[in-house]
């Protein structure tokens, strides 16, 4: 982003890229599924979801070494919309 001085960053659902534009504090659009979007109510297709470790507490070690604000969920990071000097935006 910085070699190509980047003005936005155009994200398909990778919450690294999303985290990197941050970091840079580059605004961020987010093409997604729409049940995939943290305020849909997703869609299972019937399946069971699967355990996975929690992952949020190791993401917020890796935002607050970016000075970054930590986040509840990792669905966060699935939206491209945010305010670089706060808290990220929930619309």
């Amino acid at each position: 982003m910085a070699e190509c001085e980047a003005d936005v960053v155009v994200d398909f659902w990778n919450p690294f890229a999303v985290m990197a534009a941050r970091a840079a504090q580059k605004p961020v659009v987010t093409v997604i599924q729409a049940d995939a979007h943290p305020l849909a109510g997703g869609s299972s297709g019937g399946r069971r979801a699967i355990e996975h470790p929690p992952v949020v507490p190791i993401v917020n070690e890796v935002l607050a070494d970016y000075g970054l604000p930590p986040i509840r969920t990792i669905r966060e990071l699935c939206v491209g919309r945010s305010d670089p000097g706060g808290r990220y935006a929930r619309d």
